[in-house]
């Protein structure tokens, strides 16, 4: 799989700022970066609930958005990684299928319809 396959348009744009006004919003340079902060967060106060990878003509290059849910706090934090590569994707993956998996418990037994 490669980025341009995991950059798909939905059909809804979410905020891109935290409600509460917060500032509750991250930004990263690099899925890298990302990663040093959340790869080895607990799932269960750290849920991807939504990413987007987009495609933006003016770099030529690609970034990615991930909406967490703190479910701890219970607030929303949208995440800006501004660059994303083709060497990310097994991770931005490997991260995904993680947080898709436990949705997937979450929302059991509906999951298995």
């Amino acid at each position: 799989m490669k980025l341009n396959d995991l950059a798909v348009k939905r059909d809804y744009e979410p905020q891109s700022v935290n409600y509460y006004g917060d500032n509750g919003g991250q930004f990263f340079f690099t899925f890298e970066e990302f990663s040093k902060k959340y790869l080895n967060a607990d799932i269960n106060t750290d849920l991807i609930v939504r990413w987007d990878i987009v495609y933006f003509e003016a770099d030529k290059g690609y970034y990615m958005e991930i909406h967490m849910l703190h479910q701890d706090t219970g607030k929303y934090s949208p995440i800006r990684i501004q660059s994303v590569t083709e060497e990310d994707v097994p991770h931005i993956i490997k991260l995904l299928t993680f947080h898709f998996e436990k949705i997937k418990r979450l929302w059991f037994p509906l999951s298995d319809i």
